[in-house]
């Protein structure tokens, strides 16, 4: 079982934005214009992973535009906070789209913009391809997203290969163009050499390390012995990188060493609290494996509290509970969303009878 990915573009910041931070910072404080108000501080905001205050980020910016409607580090951030919206559901992929492509007009366009900009407008095309088709490719070169607008494929692919373009070895740029070359244009061949340089490029870098395990994860036994070293050098390189955790864990259970995997699968947890699927499959893993019941519903519990509407949840509940007081939590939520979950775990019980009928015969 391999987790979506959530690669961080931002984990590896270039030399230039830290250049461009405070070349524009001095230039905005020997102005008066924003006072404290400077690109380092509102891309602190707006992209501090313990913070992820989306909101309040783009308050800040806004006011930032307000005072200076050209000052592209500004619209940079907009662009960043939109984003983090969309992830939420605050905002339209079409909005995201929107915003980038006025971040890097302001700018001066593709050609001037930094390279780290056109790498993460590359990244919320990609990933907002992959959320609206399923994880796989539309096959037409462009997809219809959820507002209307037409998100492509084709310029994912300009953005990250400009950004490689100025950067050459840029590890992250590698590693996400290799995510798109995957996820969205299903070449896993060529997304594994594109994920083998980055990690040739930077042999400690977690998410290259991550995500070429991921892939190779998906070849079966074939790949699942180095896919597990690039696990563990990915967690050493980055202790609290949840998904690479929870791989390894996946991966210990199924080599039978279920003590690791527990130990793997509390520590995904605890990097990564609000990912309810996560606490849930490690909720499933403590009822079925190791039989755990007190812990199982108390992990149970804290993925209903972290996703009530998520169905994935909500399914695994259902079949952990089997009682009046699970179906009261499903129909608490969404009706589609319910009737599906309930959907899937009848889907379920008819499978495992089909399958206790059959070892019977």
């Amino acid at each position: 079982m391999s987790r979506p990915d959530k690669a961080s573009w931002d984990a590896s910041r270039r030399e230039e934005d830290a250049v461009l931070a405070m070349r524009d910072g001095a230039h905005l404080r020997g102005r008066g214009v924003l006072g404290r108000l400077t690109e380092a501080s509102l891309r602190a905001t707006a992209l501090d992973t313990s913070v992820r205050d989306a909101a309040k980020a783009e308050s800040m910016a806004l006011d930032a535009l307000e005072a200076r409607p050209s000052y592209a580090p500004a619209q940079w951030v907009l662009a960043s906070c939109t984003a983090q919206l969309a992830a939420e559901g605050r905002a339209t992929a079409s909005e995201g789209r929107d915003a980038f492509a006025k971040a890097v007009d302001a700018f001066g366009g593709e050609a001037e913009a930094p390279a780290s900009l056109l790498l993460e407008a590359g990244t919320f095309l990609r990933l907002a391809l992959v959320a609206h088709t399923g994880s796989s490719g539309s096959g037409s070169g462009s997809s219809s997203g959820p507002s209307g607008g037409v998100l492509c494929q084709a310029d994912a692919e300009r953005l990250y290969k400009h950004s490689l373009s100025v950067h050459p070895f840029n590890a992250v740029a590698l590693t996400n163009l290799g995510l798109f070359t995957a996820d969205v244009l299903r070449r896993p061949r060529d997304a594994e050499k594109l994920h083998r340089r980055a990690v040739a490029v930077d042999p400690a870098n977690a998410p290259a390390l991550y995500n070429l395990g991921a892939l190779l994860g998906e070849h079966g036994e074939d790949g699942h012995q180095e896919a597990m070293e690039l696990y563990r050098r990915a967690v050493e390189a980055q202790p609290d990188h949840a998904f690479a955790l929870f791989n390894l864990a996946v991966g210990l259970e199924e080599e039978g060493d279920l003590e690791g995997a527990r130990t793997n699968y509390a520590l995904a947890t605890v990097c990564s609290p609000t990912d309810a699927l996560m606490r849930a499959d490690y909720a499933s893993f403590l009822w079925w494996k190791v039989r755990e019941g007190p812990d199982a519903e108390a992990e149970f519990r804290s993925a209903l509290e972290a996703g009530p509407d998520n169905v994935a949840v909500l399914r695994q509940w259902l079949r952990f509970a089997d009682d009046d007081e699970a179906v009261a939590e499903v129909t608490r939520c969404c009706g589609t969303k319910a009737r599906d979950a309930m959907a899937m775990a009848a889907a379920d019980a008819r499978a495992k009878l089909a399958a206790l009928g059959e070892q019977a015969a």
